[in-house]
């Protein structure tokens, strides 16, 4: 539970760089602060940028949601798979 909230954390702060990014772009004010969280809805004639929104889809679109074991085997995976490179890496020392 507590990996989800931090792993919900994570995303909002990234997404939130995106956020004054795509304001900046298109010239919508800037928020002075990066850790607030976003208006819902901003707008101008170029542009509407809506946070945390569901968006129905014409087809079924999966999330896998992370648990503490999923992150634990993601983290397994990614190890397992570059492990031939850590090993020609060390090589090279």
């Amino acid at each position: 539970m507590h990996a989800g909230t931090v792993y919900m954390e994570c995303h909002n702060q990234v997404a939130g760089i995106e956020y004054r990014n795509i304001c900046t772009k298109y010239g919508l004010e800037v928020p002075r602060s990066g850790w607030k969280t976003p208006p819902k809805v901003v707008e101008n004639s170029r542009v509407v940028i809506m946070w945390d929104f569901q968006i129905q889809t014409d087809k079924l679109v999966t999330a896998e949601i992370l648990s503490e074991s999923n992150i634990r085997k993601k983290e397994y995976d990614k190890l397992e798979k570059h492990q031939g490179l850590n090993e020609e890496l060390e090589k090279d020392v």
